[in-house]
């Protein structure tokens, strides 16, 4: 694969990073710098010219062949949201501290790595992507792990119709999980899903933490759907939240219109 520019995307300050001392975050920042360094080292020495930018400037469009990511999981996502179709290779900068599930590489074997790359050994994956409809519209967000659908208030029951298949049911509960392949071993597999293959276009969801009322027996609360179907609901409430891939990015869903969420026809292009 030829790569004449890339878009590296870093992380940025530290500070702020819950459950680190200060002697812990100045280690751990040494690293991210490290790590950096030496992707801006690797990239000048095959001739690969590189702009290098921190999470809070995407959203701007930047043209490049492919889109390098410093940190871990969280930077990745914010890279791979703005991709665009533009591959997207991770460079985890604190193993053994970041989470980095779609980090392929590290400091020490990101030149191998790409030398890989370059020469044709490793080749982007495409990977499922979510997306949702609002009365038939399209909403712009594209979840790459998972969609959650919840209350404003974690505390707050959520009471929503939900309708898979041909089964139409009313149910409450703390909110329900949705996610293809990528987001699988993710929060919903924690919820007590099934793991599915990484390219797996197969719709699954979890109901976390259902109400029974008396006398009832709820039988929509998880599985999988075949390829190509979409789950839909209608909230209850006047304020329900749809998250794409956590808190970040997020759609208020009013009450009474029809949602639907489906594996979108975008996909994205990651080396693994």
């Amino acid at each position: 694969m030829k790569l004449n520019t890339v878009l590296v995307v870093f992380k940025g300050s530290l500070q702020g990073t819950s459950g680190v001392n200060a002697r812990r975050l100045e280690q751990l920042g040494r690293m991210h710098e490290t790590t950096r360094e030496r992707v801006e080292r690797e990239l000048a020495h095959r001739d690969i010219a590189c702009r290098i930018i921190t999470r809070r400037k995407l959203g701007q469009r930047w043209k490049a062949d492919a889109i390098i990511t410093i940190g871990g999981d969280g930077t990745f996502m914010a890279g791979a949201h703005d991709a665009n179709g533009t591959p997207v290779l991770g460079v985890n900068s604190m193993p053994g501290h970041s989470i980095g599930f779609y980090c392929a590489t590290t400091a020490k074997t990101f030149g191998a790595y790409l030398d890989d790359i370059l020469e044709g050994r490793h080749r982007p994956t495409r990977l499922p992507l979510l997306d949702v409809r609002i009365e038939g519209k399209r909403l712009p967000h594209r979840a790459i792990n998972d969609i959650l659908l919840a209350a404003r208030s974690p505390a707050e029951m959520v009471r929503y119709t939900l309708r898979v298949k041909d089964r139409s049911e009313k149910q409450r509960s703390s909110g329900i999980w949705f996610a293809a392949g990528p987001g699988s071993t993710a929060a919903l597999c924690s919820a007590g899903g099934k793991k599915l293959p990484i390219t797996s276009k197969r719709l699954q969801y979890i109901v976390r933490e259902p109400y029974h009322l008396p006398n009832t027996r709820l039988r929509s609360l998880g599985g999988t759907c075949p390829i190509g179907a979409r789950i839909k609901l209608i909230s209850a409430i006047t304020d329900a939240r749809l998250y794409f891939d956590g808190p970040r990015r997020m759609q208020i869903v009013p009450r009474g219109v029809n949602v639907s969420i489906g594996v979108a026809k975008e996909t994205l292009s990651v080396f693994l």
